[in-house]
């Protein structure tokens, strides 16, 4: 049993690192299309040979803060661009692991239902149900401690910030926490 238990523990980490590292690349994506400022129209006949280049935000050095090695632990700033940043910290999948993410992600849309499979896909990250999903998340124990927002105060916010998300988003049908709840119970009995 210990066997199975160790080869279960690893495959849950190889799963966790390759939606990471999917939930923040294309998350990095929308969020440099939905922060690009917009390209003013071009005048007829003229074109584009009197407008300014387009800003690409991916293109724009930005410091990082970094953390330090192993043997330090002052972190370090960096100036690099949003792209190689997110090559660092969240570098491409390969093909195999692309397949098996979007395996994973089927299963979890049968279980779990479109709302998760969507948000372990990287879709729509910045949207107003995946805000939601991150906050049942967190509030019924699924991220490992269901005493994390265990406070009054905290329960106060989660309360208050999930009442915005639904009147944000009319359209939710049914509710993300319940599905959460009952999930989290499952796995531990």
């Amino acid at each position: 049993a210990e066997r199975v238990r160790k080869l279960l523990e690893e495959e849950v980490e190889n799963i966790a690192w390759i939606f990471f590292r999917q939930i923040i690349r294309k998350g990095m994506t929308e969020a440099s299309v939905a922060l690009a400022p917009p390209r003013p129209p071009s005048l007829p006949f003229i074109g584009d040979l009197i407008s300014l280049p387009k800003l690409q935000l991916d293109d724009i050095p930005l410091p990082f803060l970094l953390p330090g090695e192993e043997t330090t632990s002052t972190p370090s700033v960096s100036v690099m661009t949003a792209n190689q940043f997110t090559d660092l910290i969240a570098p491409k999948l390969t093909r195999d692991e692309e397949i098996y993410a979007i395996s994973i992600s089927d299963a979890a849309e049968e279980f779990l239902g479109p709302q998760v499979a969507d948000f372990l896909r990287g879709d729509a990250l910045l949207s107003t149900q995946s805000a939601s999903l991150v906050l049942a998340a967190a509030s019924t124990g699924l991220l490992g401690n269901k005493d994390l927002l265990g406070t009054q105060n905290a329960q106060n916010v989660i309360q208050a910030v999930s009442n915005l998300l639904k009147r944000l988003d009319s359209k939710t049908g049914g509710s993300v926490e319940d599905v959460l709840a009952e999930v989290t119970a499952k796995l531990s009995d």
